[in-house]
């Protein structure tokens, strides 16, 4: 972090770390792996790339979402 207390900026990012729990609505998943970059952080938006798995009605399923926080794209497998 840098500057003042009126405008700063964050630089640096943080590892999402394997096992967490991230609930999407009524699902429980568990975080794979992943990363959220705060490069120039608020003037430039966060960038994510996480990976989430979950078990819904006995079917496996994968979940990655990446990009910036204001154009996230996710995919499903």
């Amino acid at each position: 972090m840098r500057g003042t207390l009126g405008s700063y900026l964050v630089d640096g990012g943080v590892d999402v770390r394997q096992g967490g729990t991230v609930w999407l609505g009524t699902t429980r998943t568990r975080t794979a792996a992943g990363r959220v970059e705060l490069s120039g952080y608020p003037m430039r938006p966060p960038d994510l790339d996480i990976g989430l798995r979950a078990r819904v009605s006995g079917v496996g399923i994968e979940v990655t979402v990446g990009g910036t926080t204001d154009n996230l794209k996710t995919e499903l497998r």
